[in-house]
């Protein structure tokens, strides 16, 4: 298997600016402390995954969409997403954990994982187009 790692932790908060990679099944990216998505990320070939990783928050610095087969996103100290503006993603299989609230959009039919959102805090899995399902695994 093909994948590609970019660890940042030296930098105090990192903005991924553009990732697409069509023949590298696995991305993984992981921050120290707030992980923003400034564009699409992308990983498409048999087996295709990504992994997005923080220290603090996952935000989506823009309306940028998440394309995988599988997604799995923990924010250990923080939340993935904000109220007004939400993780897209087109993932088939979703997981999502974090210490903080949890917002994400699904633009495509999607298979929820073991997930989680912090004691008393939200989590929030909306589909974009109506007719859209979200399943519950397990």
């Amino acid at each position: 298997m093909t994948s590609i790692s970019l660890d940042q932790l030296l930098e105090p908060d990192w903005a991924l600016q553009s990732i697409s990679l069509p023949h590298k099944p696995q991305i993984t990216l992981a921050a120290f402390t707030t992980l923003s998505l400034g564009a699409a990320v992308t990983a498409s070939g048999t087996g295709n995954s990504v992994s997005l990783t923080s220290g603090n928050d996952i935000l989506n610095a823009s309306v940028s969409n998440v394309s995988t087969n599988d997604l799995f996103m923990q924010s250990v100290n923080g939340n993935i997403g904000l109220v007004g503006s939400h993780i897209v993603t087109s993932a088939a299989n979703l997981r999502a954990i974090a210490a903080g609230n949890v917002y994400i959009d699904s633009s495509t039919p999607v298979i929820l994982g073991n997930s989680s959102a912090g004691n008393t805090n939200t989590f929030s899995l909306e589909t974009v187009d109506a007719g859209e399902s979200i399943t519950i695994a397990g």
